[in-house]
């Protein structure tokens, strides 16, 4: 049961970011459209903080595994 727990919370993360991502492409795309340099400018900064956050749960990820929780000795 608590494995399906933490999977549950990854996969809803993961759709938060993929949704983030859409959201903030959308933005910048009717930023350029309208010619809105501070809305481009501020959907490319949510675009930096994603990229930072989605590497925090790559690597979250990469240690979730069975014996990452273990001591090494």
């Amino acid at each position: 049961m608590r494995e399906r727990t933490q999977l549950q919370a990854s996969l809803k993360r993961f759709r938060g970011v993929e949704s983030e991502l859409a959201d903030l492409l959308g933005l910048i795309e009717l930023g350029e459209a309208e010619g809105d340099e501070a809305v481009v400018a501020e959907a490319e900064a949510g675009l930096r903080a994603l990229t930072q956050r989605a590497a925090k749960y790559e690597l979250e990820s990469l240690l979730s595994g069975e014996a990452d929780a273990n001591d090494a000795y």
